[in-house]
């Protein structure tokens, strides 16, 4: 995964970001041009100008005048066959003669003028009657011809319209029904390691598996180090997860509350046992296409979307200006701040990290994010990187990158033939 460096981007990540976004972490203040994205692509189409689908349109119409348009108008053949030219008219006996205007047209302003251009006329050859039959037979043919053309033209074109553009607003892309009926399917994996500083892992993590392919990732963090640290995590692990069982027991589904509840449990727990260490607590519950959160204290729940943006979610109990070890929520020592909670929509293929602080502060993000899709299975990875990170040292100082326990649980959303691979 390259060198671990705290605040160290690739130079892969950093163009990549550039052209999503136009912003470069080398110059922050600089905005570049994005080009040929997708939302520009579509804009452009909805753009000032001639629209895409009157191009269509007229493309259509002019195919349609080749071979189909002369061979309709062929139908006039008829009516026309009824005005000839003089000469034929008068081999028939049928002089040509003058075309006189109907009678009740007199009296208007310009009809002396048409009528003296009229009079010039001789080459219609038949009576007013049978003039009369041809121009309403040629009338009705170009009405004819036209429904058949408009007919060409709509069949043409349907074929070749451009298909509705989709909702550029992701948050109504998906519909709450969209999700019914598609096998979602977690895999995950969960590990915890001393690190190579404390004497004592005061971590804790487990992962619960339900029938209906629901998981939930619980990870506590015993606080600051301090003695009964590790005691307070394990027993909040055992309080929320024997809390999570019976809800699912009893009801066969589990929700949000259900998770606020949990945290609820375990401090009382906390209480009755009069336990003097406390603990951080995140709770995750993995729900078809959703993520439901709960957290006190820090750590991190972070989103690795299916285009390799990273996100994180949950927001820490950390009072600006104290320092980050310093919390304000927790299980334990009477604390009753509400936890901090949410529900967010995932995708297919997009990826879930819930991390004791320990691991977070040092986690490569964009690094693992680019080469996430290396990773066929998930078993046995969770370990692999904490592995990594443990051995990680700063390149000046020769020092541990790290000053902490370090825990983290992971999971990735498919859709059909991905299983679970911890038991």
């Amino acid at each position: 995964m390259g060198n671990l460096t705290k605040y160290e981007s690739t130079s892969t990540f950093k163009t990549r970001l550039r052209q999503r976004t136009g912003f470069c972490l080398d110059d922050p203040d600089r905005r570049y041009p994005v080009q040929n994205d997708f939302p520009t692509r579509v804009l452009a189409a909805r753009s000032s100008g001639r629209d895409a689908k009157a191009d269509l349109l007229l493309a259509a119409r002019q195919a349609t005048k080749s071979k189909d348009r002369f061979r309709e108008l062929a139908w006039l053949a008829p009516g026309i066959g009824l005005v000839g030219w003089p000469e034929r008219g008068n081999a028939k006996g049928h002089p040509a003669v003058p075309l006189e205007l109907p009678t009740w047209w007199s009296g208007s302003r310009w009809f002396d003028s048409l009528s003296d251009a009229l009079s010039q006329v001789t080459i219609f050859n038949l009576d007013p009657t049978m003039v009369s039959l041809a121009v309403g037979g040629a009338l009705l043919m170009t009405q004819v011809i036209g429904i058949r053309q408009r007919r060409a033209i709509l069949k043409t074109v349907s074929g070749l319209l451009e298909p509705e553009q989709p909702d550029l607003f992701p948050e109504t892309v998906v519909s709450a029904e969209s999700s019914e009926g598609t096998a979602c399917k977690w895999e995950v994996d969960a590990a915890t390691r001393k690190g190579q500083v404390r004497k004592e892992n005061q971590d804790a993590v487990q992962v619960l598996h339900f029938d209906d392919g629901s998981r939930v990732l619980l990870v506590c963090d015993g606080a600051g180090g301090v003695e009964g640290g590790g005691e307070a995590s394990q027993e909040a692990i055992e309080a929320i997860a024997y809390y999570l069982q019976s809800a699912w027991d009893e009801v066969g589904a589990l929700t949000l509350a259900d998770l606020e509840a949990a945290i609820a449990a375990a401090r009382q727990s906390s209480l009755t046992k009069n336990l003097s260490g406390i603990t951080t607590a995140l709770l995750v519950l993995l729900q078809e296409d959703q993520m439901h959160f709960a957290t006190l204290g820090d750590g991190a729940i972070t989103v690795i979307w299916p285009d390799g943006m990273v996100g994180p979610v949950q927001v820490p109990h950390h009072t600006a200006g104290q320092p980050s070890n310093i919390i304000n929520a927790y299980i334990g020592g009477n604390c009753q701040l509400p936890a901090r909670t949410g529900s967010v929509r995932l995708e297919d293929g997009a990826m879930v990290l819930v991390m004791s602080d320990g691991a977070s502060d040092i986690f490569p993000y964009e690094d693992f994010s680019l080469q996430r899709t290396a990773f066929s299975s998930l078993s046995g990875l969770a370990d692999h990187l904490l592995k990594y990170l443990e051995e990680a040292r700063d390149p000046e100082s020769d020092a541990w990158c790290h000053s902490d326990n370090m825990t983290l649980a992971m999971a990735r959303l498919g859709t059909g033939g991905c299983h679970d691979q911890t038991g």
